[in-house]
Order: structure tokens, then sequence, then C-alpha cells
């Protein structure tokens, strides 16, 4: 019988929710996003889990590995075409 792993100390903070009235101005929404983010934080690395049809991740990963590229790199670099700094 395997042993089960301990349990992660892991803690996550969020800055507080905006009321719904605040969320319906773009900028309010973009200012609670930045709320969380200090400026010694900026440039850090932040996780992104998607979930995706196997056939999808399939392609990704042939793709990177026929070329040599590292598939989540080639991932930041579309979300940074898609979502530009404004």
């Amino acid at each position: 019988m395997t042993k089960r792993p301990a349990k992660s100390k892991k803690t996550v903070t969020f800055a507080a929710k905006p009321s719904t009235a605040a969320l319906k101005t773009g900028d309010s929404v973009d200012s609670w996003v930045k709320a969380g983010t200090t400026p010694e934080a900026t440039g850090t690395m932040k996780r992104l889990t998607i979930d995706m049809p196997a056939p999808l991740h399939t392609r990704i990963k042939t793709q990177c590995a026929q070329h040599g590229l590292v598939m989540a790199e080639v991932i930041r670099q579309f979300l940074e075409q898609r979502f530009p700094e404004t």
C-alpha cells in the first residue's frame, strides 16, 4: 500500500472582489485584476491551467517537438500576441 502525500501548506490570497456595480466598468475589472500584483512582482510568472481536447494537445506537442520548441513558450507568445499590453 502506498502512503498518501502530505497536504500542501501553500496559501493563495486574492484581492477583495469588487461589487457587481463596480464590475460594469472595464476599468474596475482591470484594477481588481492588477490589485494582486505589487510592483516587486512585475515580471514574475503565474501558473495558468487550462483544459483542452486531447487531439489539440497532441498537435501542439508534436509540432513543438518537431521544431525543437518548448510548448509553454509557444503558448506564451501566442497569448502575448492575442492580448497585447494596452
